[in-house]
């Protein structure tokens, strides 16, 4: 079965990490790279922001949601595995030895433990060890989060978990819910209808296993981000949140039918709420890590809903064979070679000082987005006429 608005998820948070990069200079905190324009762009800092606290746990929903499909249709868990590691850690290493490394070293661009001044050696050697990984940081991060899903999963799966309140969990939300609106009720004026706030749809059938997943992840992040602090190698230690987003992607293709008709049939009640939660939680999201874990599950929840809805309208259907199918049929390919260009195409577009910072952002999303576009071009071309080559050099007989 085809899900058009994981599709959609997918294409729209690798578009707008493109967008946040752009956007970054123009903030007091510039991500990865200590580059700062003259002067700050108007309200960047809370787009800023909001794009940190959605896209990329967005981008890991999605894919655990693609795993739990994965496991549906796959039973060997080596195949996965070997996927995995094909779509994740071979892109990361190619890309960060024949294109960030060179690129930085050569334009010396400074970045998260690359400082200015390193030589092409130390560039390498921090790439090599996985500590100056850039934009590539959630690709490794990605990684091991799946490899402990796919160890983990099977073994959950057959673990004898008593049914006692299986029942108990299958009406449990309904029945908490039920008890907080009658206690809302007592203090609700009385011009305020009831079924304004009314859900409709059926029960969710959450089982004992999904609770007890969802706690093991909760353990297995808390256990990492605060054992690891001190490992910075191969992004371990970001690997902690990542493995409640893809949980929570797994858990919504389980019971995929109930949340997309649940999410459908209450659009008009659940979209703004949890916007509204969101906006209201933004704030606060630094003070405490399971609060900003909470804040990004949560963005992942609303871009999936969002997604949904215009999945639903019928945009994927309508997008044609335009920029946006080339896009979203190469999205991956414009993520891994979109850096440094961001970098670069700012610091040229900043010395010009002609534009105000809000047409910089912009001038520098679509230069950017050009550029990338005749080098994604030309990783085809090579795939096409050098890959086969070089393979055919490797075989044994050769």
């Amino acid at each position: 079965m085809h899900h058009p608005q994981i599709t959609l998820q997918k294409t729209l948070c690798l578009f707008f990490v493109i967008v946040a990069h752009a956007t970054f200079p123009f903030t007091e905190h510039s991500g990865f790279w200590q580059l700062y324009a003259d002067t700050q762009a108007t309200g960047a800092e809370f787009v800023a922001t909001i794009f940190s606290y959605t896209l990329v746990p967005s981008f890991i929903f999605a894919s655990g949601f693609l795993l739990e499909k994965s496991f549906q249709t796959t039973p060997c868990i080596g195949d996965i595995a070997g996927k995995r590691i094909k779509r994740l850690i071979v892109p990361w290493f190619l890309v960060m030895l024949f294109w960030l490394v060179p690129l930085y070293s050569l334009f010396d661009i400074p970045a998260y433990n690359r400082p200015q001044g390193s030589s092409f050696w130390a560039t390498l050697l921090a790439g090599l060890q996985g500590r100056f990984t850039d934009h590539l940081w959630f690709l490794l991060a990605l990684f091991w989060a799946s490899l402990f899903w796919i160890a983990a999963r099977p073994m959950l799966d057959r673990l004898r978990i008593p049914d006692l309140s299986a029942g108990a969990l299958k009406t449990g939300p309904a029945f908490w819910m039920e008890k907080v609106r009658a206690r809302l009720r007592r203090y609700t004026p009385d011009w305020i209808q009831p079924e304004w706030f009314a859900l409709h749809g059926e029960k969710p059938a959450f089982t004992v296993r999904d609770f007890a997943g969802l706690g093991l992840a909760l353990v297995v992040a808390v256990t990492v981000h605060v054992g690891a602090k001190d490992m910075t190698w191969f992004c371990f230690r970001e690997a902690a949140g990542p493995s409640i987003f893809l949980y929570c992607g797994m858990l919504a293709c389980r019971h995929a039918e109930w949340l997309d008709t649940f999410l459908w049939e209450n659009r008009a009640k659940t979209l703004p709420a949890l916007a509204l939660l969101f906006l209201v939680l933004l704030p606060v999201g630094k003070e405490h890590f399971l609060l900003a874990w909470f804040l990004r599950v949560l963005g992942a929840l609303l871009t999936y809903h969002t997604c949904l809805l215009f999945a639903r309208i019928g945009f994927p259907a309508k997008k044609g064979n335009g920029a946006y199918a080339y896009f979203e049929k190469n999205a991956f390919r414009f993520y891994l070679f979109h850096a440094p260009t961001v970098l670069l195409v700012f610091l040229g577009l900043n010395a010009l000082d002609i534009l105000s910072p809000w047409f910089c952002i912009i001038a520098t999303t679509v230069l950017t987005l050009l550029i990338t576009a005749g080098v994604v071009y030309g990783s085809h071309v090579l795939e096409r006429t050098q890959l086969p080559k070089i393979v055919n050099g490797m075989r044994p007989e050769n």
